[in-house]
């Protein structure tokens, strides 16, 4: 996806509200590079207006300190019917308070810096984006949502636009810039540097560079690239098959390639079923809620049809304790939907992430290998110029030109695949080790919550036995 600018992010309107309770910027937040300043009564950017000619964003209008954090806010529906997109505002905040800044950017905005970062950092896990939008019935995580008569939490969140969905959206975005802005090569990526500082017209341009080519030539490259460097694995594969090729012996980082892809495929697997279940779970105790309420409201119903009045006031009181009893099962619901099923569907889709940069690598030993065989191919054929004497001397300087071209090609390759090699093992310890602090801070969480809440059951309960007896 090299042009992500025209990215359509939905086919139906919305409020157009501001979607969050908080419109203003503090004052020592600004934009860079001559952008507005969003405390000022100036307009917002129009996304939807046609490309100016300004100038490329420079190194020298980049913020120069140490980017501490990132904060997201203030999401916005802009434009109407199928134009429709939000955008929000980001907040960074940097070690020379002068270089705070606040951008508005869209979705597809962070595509391209996590376009960009996969191509200057090839081989680092590059944390996931927050999946696409999809139509149906969710479960609320607007706290407002329990002040709502009836309402239960439960809200209709059709379309991209739904409260819940942005507000989800918000939350996967802000996770994914955190763990860039955390990470000790990423945060400091020029991308990064223009994607947080940089006025829309500046991100715009950087995005359509007219150094690079258009997306049907960068699509005809990537399909070309892909048939070749699938031609020759192929090749190679058929080679060693029939014994017309030795077989490459495998390195001690090979081995530890192989064992790393196996375990993360392993694991991916399993998050993905522990994902699903706990998703069933919280979608199971928002039904339980339903029909806790369901119950509460038939008894209260009931009770005003009964003349005996122990019996009135029995179902009455039973009628609102299970209202209550609803509650506190939604708000349990929507934690866990929020402080576990969230992160724990985050943590199986670093998995697609953690293949990519086994990609990288894989793409760096094949090419690694094919400058090996052209390499050695060359100066087969350098050889056996020279075996044919002084009348072959002419030929002989271009075989040997070829050769030491292809000797330069083979050792930018090999410390290219030693490099990546490098960075994927280093990344995947980076990463379990922070998979596994997450995993027990989530579960210790979650096992206290489980707590909290039957206790919270039990409170009530107790509480309707003292009325009764």
């Amino acid at each position: 996806m090299n042009d992500v600018t025209a990215t359509n992010l939905s086919d139906e309107e919305a409020p157009a509200q501001m979607l969050d309770d908080e419109s203003d910027f503090p004052r020592d937040f600004k934009t860079f590079s001559s952008g507005p300043d969003p405390a000022s009564s100036s307009p917002a950017p129009d996304y939807s207006a046609p490309r100016q000619n300004f100038a490329p964003v420079r190194d020298e209008d980049l913020p120069k300190s140490e980017l501490l954090s990132v904060t997201i806010r203030n999401p916005e529906k802009r434009g109407d019917g199928i134009s429709s997109f939000v955008v929000y505002t980001i907040e960074s905040v940097r070690q020379d308070e002068k270089e705070n800044g606040a951008v508005e950017r869209r979705f597809s905005d962070f595509v391209w810096l996590r376009d960009q970062l996969r191509k200057e950092r090839r081989g680092i896990i590059i944390p996931p984006l927050p999946e696409k939008g999809k139509y149906g019935m969710e479960l609320s995580i607007d706290p407002r949502s329990f002040l709502e008569p009836r309402s239960f939490g439960l809200k209709s969140t059709f379309g991209r636009f739904s409260v819940d969905f942005i507000k989800k959206r918000q939350r996967g975005l802000e996770r994914f810039l955190t763990q860039i802005v955390e990470h000790e090569e990423l945060k400091s990526c020029r991308a990064l540097q223009v994607f947080l500082s940089s006025h829309q017209a500046g991100i715009k341009l950087a995005k359509s560079s007219p150094q690079k080519k258009s997306s049907a030539g960068s699509a005809k490259k990537w399909v070309g690239n892909f048939i070749k460097q699938s031609f020759m694995a192929a090749n190679s594969s058929i080679s060693e098959t029939m014994g017309l090729k030795k077989s490459r012996e495998k390195t001690e980082e090979d081995k530890k390639i192989d064992e790393l892809t196996d375990e993360s495929k392993t694991k991916t697997s399993i998050m993905s079923s522990l994902s699903e279940a706990i998703a069933e779970h919280t979608k199971k105790e928002s039904q339980y809620s339903q029909s806790w309420f369901n119950v509460g409201v038939a008894c209260q119903a009931l009770s005003k049809t009964e003349r005996d009045k122990e019996l009135m006031e029995l179902l009455g009181n039973l009628g609102k304790s299970m209202e209550n009893v609803s509650g506190v099962t939604i708000r349990k619901a929507q934690e866990d939907s929020l402080a576990l099923a969230e992160p724990i569907l985050e943590l199986k889709r670093t998995g697609n992430s953690i293949e990519s940069a086994l990609k990288d690598r894989k793409t760096a030993l094949l090419k690694s290998e094919t400058a090996k065989e052209t390499l050695g191919s060359r100066k087969a054929a350098e050889t056996k110029v020279r075996s044919q004497g002084p009348a072959s001397e002419m030929k002989l300087a271009d075989y040997q030109s070829s050769v030491q071209k292809a000797e330069d090609d083979f050792v930018t390759a090999d410390q290219e695949l030693k490099e990546i090699t490098k960075r994927v093992i280093g990344e995947y310890a980076r990463f379990s080790k922070k998979r596994e602090a997450d995993l027990k801070k989530l579960l210790k969480t979650f096992v206290t919550r489980q707590i909290d809440h039957h206790q919270r059951l039990a409170e009530e309960w107790e509480k309707l036995s003292e009325q009764i007896e």
